[in-house]
Parts: C-alpha cells; sequence; structure tokens
C-alpha cells in the first residue's frame, strides 16, 4: 500500500516570524525532561503553542507534533493523526502498516484493552527517545472516549516517550493521579503570564516600542500578562498619533484591555483593516487551514497570495505553517476565527455563507479531495452533491477505520436520500457492522436490491458479503442462505475480467467459511478461500490473506486432508509473522484448537485454549468469546471434563436465548449432546442433538455441515442402545452428504460406524470391507484422532480389524492401537492373544510388545567420562544393579559394538577359565540380571525392551538405547562427510559437538579389561584425528584460541602426538608468539627423549629452525 498523504498543517508546529524568547519558560520545561507528561494551560493567545514550538525547535532528540481539531474526538482520526505525525518526523521508516491498523478490526472489543494494543501498535519500532507534543486538546468534545485513549496512552506508551500536551483547560484525564506518582509536571496560567521584564521585551524586540519601568508595569497589570492582550495594545499604539502614545490613562480609563473584551478589540482591528483584507479575512475564515493556492482559486482576482502574506505578518492571532521555507498556510486563532465567522454570517447571510461553502466543496471536490468536499457541501445543506462525494471518499474511509466520521456525515444527510443511494445504505451498514447485525439485513437487502437494479456487479459483491457476514452473526438466516449464496456464485461467474478484483476477493472470503462451516461443500470451500488469497496477495492486505488461508485451513480439516493442512498451517505462521495484529493471531490460535484436537494434540490443544482465552480476555476481544467457548465445549469430553461441558454448554444456551441467535442455540444443543454422547449418557445425549436437527433443518438456521454432524451422534447413540437399524440408517444419512467426497475424513467416521453395526449383526463380510475402507482412509490422511467418535469405540475398530484380518487395514490399526488407544484396548488385545487364529494371535502379541516397547523410558549410557546409566534422564545408583557382573556384561556387549555380538564371545570375554557348560550358566544369570537392572518390572511373557538375544546374538535394542561412544563416533563421520564436500562450517558443528563429549577415554575403569582395548584405542584415535583436523579448520576462520585449545588437548591426551606439537607451534609463529612457539618445541624435545630417547622428527626440526631464524635481534 502507498503512504497517505499527510497534512502538514497537522503534523507540524506554527512558524512566527516574530517571537520573543522566554528563557523563564524553556529552562522550566527542560528542567521537568525527567517527566512523562508535562501539560501547558491557558487561556486562548496566552502563548502556549509558541513556547512549545520554540522548545521543539531546541531539541536535540526526535520530536514529533500533533495539532488537533474537533475531528480527534474519534479515537480513530485521533490514532491516525499521531501516526502521521511520527511519519512526518521519520520520514525514513514506513508507518503505512500503523494506518492501517484500526480497520482491521473483527468485532465488538472492550476499550481499554483495544486502546493499550493501539498504543504498542503507534510506537512499535520505535526504540530512541522521543518527545510527542499534542495541541489543542481544548478543541475534542469533553465526553469523546478519546480521553480513555490519551489516558491508556500515557500509561501505556514506551519509557523512551514522552509527552507535551497543550490545552485551555485540564483534560478530563486521571492527570493528578501522575503527579502523585511524580510523573507529571503542570505549566498553568501563572507561569505563562508575561512578566514585567518579559512585557517590555515583547514590545521592544517585537513592536519596536520602548517601555519606560512604569509603562511596562501598567501595561502588564491589565493585561495580567496575557500576551493575546499585548499584542491587542501594541496595534493600538502604534495606531495612536504620538502625543497619546504616553498617555496611558487612555488605557487605564478603558475597558478594552481586558481579556473579557476581545471581541470588542478584535473588531477594533478588523475594522482598520483596508477592504480587501477584511474579504480575505472574513470569506477565508470557512476554511480551518487557508491554503494560498487554494485561496487564488477561491478569492481570484484580488492578489489573495500578498494579502495573506501581509495578513501572515502582522503576528496576530494566527499561526503559519511552513515545511521547507514555503508557505502552506495559516490557521486562525480560534476565537478570532468564530469571530469572522459570526461577522461573516451577519454580514452574508445564511444563503451567503452556504453559498461560500458550496464553492469551497467545488474547489475540493475538483482537486478529488471528496473528504473535504462533502464536509463543505454539507456545510452549506447541498446534500446531493455531498452524498456523492462521500460515495466517492467512503471506500477510502472504511478501508481505513474511520467510521465515527463517515457515521456522521451519513446521520447529516436526509433519511430518504440514505435509503435511495445504494453505496450511503452499504456504508451505513459498515459503520454500525458489529452493533446493528439485524438492522444491517434490512440495509444491505435493499443496498444489493438497488446495486441489481443498476447492474453495478461491485455494489452486488460488496453488499452481498457484508449481508451474509451479518446473517452469519446475527444467527438468524432473514434470507435463506442457501439463496445468499446462490446469488454470489453468479456474481463470481459474471465477473470473468476481474475488474472488480477487491470485491471479488471480499466476497470470495465469505464465501470461503459458509462452504465448509454451513453448506458441507469443503472442497468448495478450500478453493474459493485460496482463489481470495490469491487475489489478496495482489493488493498486500496480509491479515486478509491470514483469513483466506484460515478458511482453506478449516476445509482442508473437514475434508480429513491433515496433510495439506500442515502445510497451510505453515504458511499462515509465516504470514503471522508478518503481520502486526495480535487480534489475528489469536483468531488463528482459535481455529488450531480444533485442528490440535484433530491431530490427537489434546495438549496442544488445551494450551492453546488457555493462550487464546487469556489473550481474548487481555485485549477484550468479545466477539471471539462464543467461537473461543464452543471451541471449550467440543474439546471438554476429550479431557473427560464433562461436568465443565454441561457448564459451558448451559451457558451458550442461556446466551443464545437472550440474543435470539437460533445458530448459537443450535451449536450449544449439539455439542454439549456429544459431550453426553462421550459420557455414555445416550438418553440426554439424544434428546439435545435431535433437538439441534430440529434448527439446523430449519431456513433461519440451515446447516448441513451440522446436520451431518449431528446424524452421526445419532447413528452412534443408537449403536449403544442396541438399535442397529435405526444407527445405520443415520449413518447412511451421513454418508449421502459426505458421498461425493470419496477422500473425506467423515467417510471414515461413516464406515468404522458401519463396521460396528455390521459385526454385531453377525455380517463379517460387511464389516471388514467398512474397515478396510475407513482404515484406507485414515491412513492415507494421517488421521490419528477421531474427533467425533469416543476413543473405546475406534480402538474397538482397529481390534476388529485385526480379529478380522482387513485387507490394508491390519498395520495402520496396529499403529493407532500402539500409539493413540493402548490405554483403552488392554483387555481386547489380551483376548485376541488367546485367539485360535494363530496369525491373529501373533499380531495381537506383537501390537502388545510394541505398546509396552513405547512406555519404556529410553537409557542413555555413558562410557566415555566413568561408567553411568540414565533411565529417563535418571541415573541408576548402586542399589538398583542386580551385582556388578550385570554392569560388566553390559560393558563389555557395548565394547563389541552393541549389535549382533556372537555370545560365545562375550562368555569367552567375561568367563575364560570357565568351560562351556559353566559359562553358559553364568551368561544366563548374569544376563538375566542385566535386563532387571535396566527394566525391574520385566514382564515375563514380554521380555526385555532392551537387551535383545536372538539367535546366539546379543544385541541393544537401538530405538530404546543410545550409548555415547557410539554418538561420538557417528558425530565424527557425519562431520567427516561434511568436510570432504567442502561444508566446513557443518564439520565444524559436528566435531565440536562430538569432542564435547569425549570427556575421557572409553571406560577408564577398566582400564586392564581385554575386550575394553580395542574400541578404548580406536576411539582415542578418532578423538586425536579429530582434534587435529579442527585445528586447522579453526585456524582458517581465525578462531586461534580455539585451535589452540584443540592442540592442547590432543598434547595432553597424548604427550608424544608430534603432529599436535608442530600445529601449536606454527599456530603460535603465526601470532608472531615466538617464544611461546620454542617453548613447545622444548616441551616437546624433552617428552620424546624421557619416553622414547628419540629426538623429534626431522619435519619437528625444521619447523623449530624455521621459527629461530625468524626470531628478531636483541
Amino acid at each position: 500500500m502507498t503512504r497517505q498523504q499527510i497534512n502538514i498543517s497537522k503534523v507540524t508546529p506554527p512558524w512566527k516570524q516574530n517571537f520573543l524568547h522566554r528563557p523563564r519558560l524553556t529552562t522550566l520545561l527542560e528542567s521537568n525532561r525527567d517527566k512523562r507528561v508535562i501539560l501547558i494551560t491557558g487561556p486562548a493567545a496566552q502563548g502556549k503553542t509558541t513556547l512549545a514550538a520554540s522548545y521543539a525547535g531546541a531539541l536535540k532528540c526526535p520530536w514529533a507534533w500533533a495539532t488537533l481539531d474537533a475531528g480527534e474526538s474519534d479515537p480513530i482520526q485521533f490514532f491516525h493523526t499521531l501516526v502521521q505525525a511520527l511519519q512526518h518526523a521519520f520520514p525514513e521508516k514506513d508507518f503505512t502498516p500503523q494506518l492501517n491498523y484500526p480497520a482491521m478490526r473483527m468485532g465488538l472489543r472492550r476499550e481499554i484493552p483495544l486502546y493499550r494494543e493501539w498504543t504498542r501498535i503507534i510506537f512499535d519500532g520505535l526504540s530512541q527517545p522521543l518527545c510527542l507534543f499534542i495541541d489543542d486538546l481544548n478543541m475534542l468534545n469533553t465526553d469523546a472516549p478519546v480521553f480513555s485513549f490519551l489516558g491508556v496512552m500515557l500509561d501505556e506508551a514506551p519509557r523512551n516517550v514522552r509527552f507535551i500536551l497543550m490545552s485551555r483547560e485540564i483534560p478530563p484525564i486521571d492527570f493528578q493521579r501522575m503527579k502523585i506518582r511524580r510523573l507529571a509536571v503542570h505549566i498553568a496560567q501563572e507561569e505563562l503570564a508575561f512578566t514585567q521584564a518579559e512585557t517590555s521585551l515583547f514590545f521592544k524586540d517585537i513592536f519596536g516600542l520602548s517601555l519606560s519601568e512604569k509603562e511596562a508595569a501598567r501595561i502588564s497589570t491589565y493585561t495580567e500578562g496575557w500576551v493575546g492582550g499585548l499584542i491587542l495594545v501594541a496595534d493600538l499604539l502604534k495606531r495612536l498619533p504620538m502625543e497619546e502614545k504616553s498617555q496611558l490613562s487612555l488605557v487605564e480609563q478603558t475597558a478594552r484591555f481586558k481579556q473579557e473584551t476581545f471581541q470588542y478589540f478584535s473588531e477594533e482591528l478588523f475594522s482598520t483593516q483596508p477592504e480587501k483584507i477584511q474579504t480575505v479575512l472574513l470569506e477565508s475564515s470557512i476554511f480551518n487551514v487557508v491554503e494560498p493556492q487554494l485561496m487564488e482559486s477561491f478569492l481570484p482576482g484580488i492578489g489573495v497570495g500578498d494579502i495573506l502574506n501581509e495578513i501572515g505578518e502582522r503576528n496576530l492571532f494566527l499561526t503559519v505553517h511552513e515545511v521547507g521555507g514555503r508557505h502552506q498556510g495559516l490557521r486562525y486563532h480560534n476565537l478570532f476565527r468564530e469571530f469572522l465567522k459570526d461577522r461573516l454570517l451577519s454580514k452574508n447571510g445564511p444563503d451567503g455563507v452556504a453559498a461560500l461553502h458550496t464553492k469551497a466543496a467545488g474547489l475540493f471536490e475538483a482537486r478529488k479531495d471528496f473528504e473535504n468536499a462533502a464536509d463543505y457541501y454539507l456545510g452549506a445543506r447541498a446534500f446531493s452533491q455531498a452524498a456523492a462525494c462521500i460515495v466517492r471518499a467512503g471506500r477510502e474511509l472504511a478501508q481505513m477505520g474511520k467510521m465515527v466520521r463517515l457515521a456522521g456525515w451519513l446521520k447529516a444527510l436526509p433519511e430518504q436520500l440514505v435509503r435511495q443511494d445504494p453505496w450511503l445504505l452499504y456504508y451505513q451498514a459498515m459503520t454500525v457492522r458489529f452493533t446493528e447485525t439485524r438492522e444491517n439485513i434490512d440495509r444491505l437487502t435493499n443496498s444489493y436490491a438497488l446495486f441489481e437494479a443498476q447492474e453495478n456487479i461491485a455494489g452486488q459483491m460488496a453488499s452481498l458479503g457484508l449481508l451474509i457476514e451479518a446473517s452469519l452473526m446475527s444467527g438468524k438466516d432473514l434470507t435463506p442462505l442457501r439463496l445468499l449464496m446462490k446469488r454470489a456464485e453468479r456474481l463470481i461467474h459474471l465477473d470473468h475480467t476481474d475488474r472488480h478484483a477487491f470485491e471479488k476477493a471480499t466476497l470470495l472470503l465469505i464465501m470461503g467459511i459458509i462452504y465448509p462451516l454451513r453448506l458441507w461443500e469443503p472442497q468448495k470451500g478450500y478453493q474459493t478461500s485460496w482463489d481470495a488469497y490469491i487475489i489478496l496477495r495482489r493488493f498486500g492486505v496480509v491479515p486478509l490473506q491470514i483469513h483466506a488461508l484460515s478458511h482453506a485451513f478449516l476445509s482442508q480439516q473437514m475434508m480429513g486432508d491433515l496433510v495439506g493442512a500442515e502445510k497451510t498451517r505453515r504458511k499462515i505462521g509465516n504470514l503471522v509473522k508478518e503481520c502486526h495484529y495480535p487480534e489475528i493471531k489469536t483468531y488463528m490460535d482459535i481455529n488450531l484448537i480444533q485442528y490440535y484436537s484433530l491431530t490427537g494434540g489434546l495438549e496442544k490443544a488445551q494450551e492453546r485454549l488457555r493462550h487464546s482465552r487469556s489473550e481474548v480476555e487481555r485485549m477484550g476481544l468479545v466477539y471471539l468469546m462464543p467461537p473461543l467457548q464452543i471451541q471449550d465445549l467440543m474439546l471438554r469430553p476429550h479431557l473427560k471434563d464433562f461436568v465443565g461441558a454441561e457448564q459451558i454448554g448451559t451457558q451458550l444456551m442461556e446466551m443464545a436465548g437472550a440474543t435470539d441467535n437460533l445458530l448459537s442455540k443450535g451449536l450449544a444443543r449439539l455439542f454439549l449432546g456429544a459431550s453426553y454422547c462421550h459420557k455414555a449418557d445416550y438418553k440426554q445425549s439424544e434428546t439435545l442433538i435431535r433437538g439441534s436437527i430440529d434448527i439446523f433443518s430449519s431456513d433461519m438456521a440451515y446447516s448441513r455441515t451440522h446436520i451431518l454432524t449431528a446424524n452421526h451422534f445419532l447413528g452412534i447413540i443408537n449403536y449403544h442402545l442396541g438399535r442397529y437399524d435405526q444407527a445405520a440408517r443415520f449413518f447412511q444419512e451421513s454418508f449421502c452428504i459426505t458421498g461425493l467426497l470419496e477422500t473425506s475424513g467423515w467417510q471414515a467416521y461413516y464406515f468404522l460406524g458401519m463396521a460396528l453395526i455390521r459385526y454385531h449383526q453377525n455380517e463379517w463380510v460387511a464389516a471388514r470391507d467398512c474397515l478396510s475402507k475407513a482404515f484406507v482412509i485414515l491412513e492415507k490422511n494421517k488421521i490419528e484422532f477421531l474427533i467425533w467418535m469416543d476413543r473405546r469405540d475406534v480402538a474397538n475398530a482397529c481390534l476388529l480389524t485385526v480379529e478380522l484380518r482387513a485387507a490394508g487395514a491390519v498395520p495402520y490399526a496396529a499403529h493407532l492401537l500402539t500409539h493413540r488407544f493402548s490405554d483403552v484396548a488392554g483387555p481386547g488385545l489380551e483376548k485376541l492373544a488367546a485367539h485360535s487364529d494363530v496369525w491373529v494371535s501373533e499380531k495381537a502379541r506383537a501390537i502388545i510388545l510394541d505398546i509396552h516397547r513405547s512406555g519404556v523410558p529410553r537409557l542413555w549410557i555413558k562410557t566415555l567420562n566413568g561408567f553411568e546409566v540414565l533411565r529417563g534422564g535418571t541415573a541408576l545408583t548402586e542399589a538398583d544393579w542386580q551385582r556388578n557382573r550385570a554392569q560388566t556384561l553390559l560393558k563389555a556387549i557395548i565394547a563389541r559394538g552393541g549389535k549382533k555380538v556372537p555370545k560365545d564371545v562375550v562368555i569367552e570375554d567375561l568367563w575364560p577359565e570357565c568351560n562351556v557348560e559353566t559359562g553358559e550358566r553364568n551368561f544366563k544369570v548374569t544376563l538375566h540380571r542385566l535386563r532387571k537392572s535396566l527394566e525391574p518390572g520385566l514382564h515375563k511373557s514380554l521380555g526385555s525392551a532392551y537387551v535383545h538375544l536372538d539367535d546366539k546374538r546379543i544385541s541393544l535394542d537401538p530405538e530404546l538405547c543410545e550409548v555415547d561412544a557410539d554418538v561420538f563416533a557417528s558425530l565424527i563421520a557425519e562431520g567427516k562427510n561434511h568436510h570432504q564436500q567442502g561444508r566446513r562450517r557443518l564439520a565444524k558443528q559436528c566435531f565440536n559437538k562430538a569432542i564435547d563429549i569425549y570427556q575421557d577415554d572409553f571406560l577408564p575403569g577398566d582400564l586392564y579389561e581385554d575386550w575394553a582395548a580395542e574400541k578404548r584405542s580406536k576411539l582415542r584415535m578418532l578423538y586425536l584425528d579429530t582434534l587435529l583436523t579442527l585445528a586447522p579448520i579453526c585456524t582458517d576462520q581465525g578462531a586461534w584460541k580455539k585451535a589452540e585449545r584443540c592442540y592442547l588437548k590432543a598434547i595432553d591426551s597424548d604427550s608424544l602426538l608430534e603432529e599436535a606439537y608442530r600445529g601449536l607451534m606454527v599456530l603460535y609463529d603465526r601470532q608472531g608468539m615466538h617464544s611461546h612457539a620454542v617453548r613447545v618445541y622444548e616441551t616437546c624435545k624433552f617428552k620424546l627423549r624421557e619416553a622414547l630417547q628419540v629426538p623429534p622428527a626431522k619435519k619437528t626440526m625444521a619447523i623449530y629452525k624455521k621459527i629461530m631464524e625468524n626470531l628478531p635481534s636483541k
């Protein structure tokens, strides 16, 4: 999105050609720079703005300026003005995302959390100190919600931001509390009033009038230090004859210098001006900011530019705005402008003033400034022209979230005019989108009809999309939803060229949620949402892109395409990282609750639910509470919290009844009924679910999706009540809805339900066929958790799959029994293990064993720093071992490789002196003790999970047992592969991890055992080789300290390793540490002579000789 044009007069302080520098006050401001808020108050024309502007000009830190008017009474307009002020202060940053933020509201929210979020967004990314000046707070409506926003901002803004506020009176915020906390200071009229000395300087420096001490004292007394009065006195004195200037008794004898006579003085000033200046003053008073270029067109042929310059030079009750030395316009003081407007009305009459407003509106309209044009046409009561401009400006205002301004315009128009224009009806609906959903249905129905009569495709798309949304939000379809969707499909079909791309995208967006949520057409929902996403990418609106993908995400879950859904989830996650809207993130979190439930991540779903509830409450997202409660109600039965489910369901039904929300009432009944079904209270469940079907079958809340869900649960209920024919009928009705979606997870529900029924009806062939089809769907889509079936029913279906040997279904059924339903499948598996069919019996035992293994903790076996076994992270103590010989057996197995070690080799290692029979007996006893040590709860029928003996070969389980020495060797092999392929960074990572593991030689407590010597030697050589490989890599990368540590570790491990000495000598020499290099050579020479009585190798001596040659001469 492009940056919005900034209104310079709103974000720059006024410029005065002549003003008096007042060190007394600027010093006061500077002495309070530790305060978070400085409030400057005083009457009109008291110099508040001039003081703040002069202080801003002297600041060394960044600062921003915002001048307010009545429009900022709307918190969103205030938000926009502050962001534009920051944009002007920091032109190198792009604040466009912040400007768009308020428009992204998705529903009703509590004010204070919303304002906290807005405050965070405004100052996001500003880490340097900032001084924010906010002028003319008195222009805001005293009861406006913007003061709540301001109060929150003063409390919540980052500590690096301080505020200087200017107002005629203390604004309605809790300023006293801030003063008590020493966060704020108040500079009031007493400090702002000109002292006698400042009065003298003001007259001399600004007006060239020298006053005696007595004269200055009298003027200061009668004006009470009011700068407006000083200006008026100076103007009068300049016009008095010379002989009267010293007769200050004239001043004393008249009331003209008192503050309450401001209007009289203004008239005196006005009446003394030439007629041209009077004309310009009067007719320009209708403008908030008087722009020279606009005024040339408004008052042509009188040299208005020169007149404005002359007015500006008089420094009288106006402020001039300049940027880069260029005159941008002037703004009259509010009181002076009111005087001019009153004078204009009395001179021209209402019709004359209206004519001027019409003229001004025409100029703004010609400049395509439809927002200002609408204001001035309304001021002229030219409603038709105003309506045309509102239509042109409305879309941009709606996109920016400026609903208060838009609503104000529409309220000012005659009601009949609004009813006759489809766009005005549409914008009216937008302004109350979340508060008048039922009334909006009428407005939008009429708007759509008018657009249809005009054959306006864009308008039809816009109004229909909002109408469908309003119908969904209201919970009652006053126009049948299926009819609205048919209209939407027709419009999409008509728009072949994407001429109305944005309207099309927003219509597709709402269609994308209706298809899966209400009409059970998830494939259409996915495609529609994806089409919306593709179009929205062109517009760069990330929040709407997230919405489109989240709708596609929902459709994929309903189709059972969990693989595709996971890809979409990741895509959404990447977009959310770019998105600065916490509201959107929370909305997405709520969508993830069901996803985690579907994939069996109940703990994740529960955690996401807790987090979402916390965020909804923190940010005041009122509209997200019902969908969050629905998700909570759906989740509770799977956590066996039936009491909590009943409480939530009852609350939802009461709330739906109070708001007359038929859809919510149906959902509450359906999911509370589902909870009773999981609880096995089938009678209560049936009553509630049948009630939900009555609702979802009506035109007022028709939902094919929820009829499907309800039929499915009625099928389960009737199955458990032994009414198999009725159960089959309900399952078949659900199948009629899902039948076109061949790979749907819902079809898996149908086939599982029918399999259970057919089995109990002794129709085993039919049951087997249904099971095969169900598990093919489940496996294809990697569905492991079926949220709409009780876990016991699914486990029974899995057991039946094994018992009936359903073709192609057994492996996945076994997988589910092992990893999802082991807690409820035990008795059934034990029964199958005793089955007369050998294949079934063996398969059941294999599953039981897999279940057992899945619950066994992993072992981490340390051999490179003593010997220790950690089971599930906890070290085995001496008391845990069934005698020391069990430990020795485990060490020997590891020393011999840990995999398929011949039993005879181990017996020879540990009992070399024994005969064959004794060795066998010792091995058998010790192996049993080892297994019991590692697995105290060892079940005889299941065997050991950790130590296996197959075909006279012993192995440690590779999945459950991890040995540090094996990990060390594996990391080195991986590192060497990276090194050979030139991937030095990855090689270095692997080598470093390996060296960290190698804390000591292999089994240092068994130095004299022959069976450990070979592995110890190999590992030690690997370690040294790795150090000598890593050191040059570190050297080449400039990591000299790390290279040094590698060489020293190698020498510490093998004091006769000349290669390490040579590497360290070269390393020191390259760093200019020649004496260190020489000492390394001497150490090497000593060690070799002491241990082997040999000198260093020729290569080592050559390096030493070269080092000596390079030594600097003394």
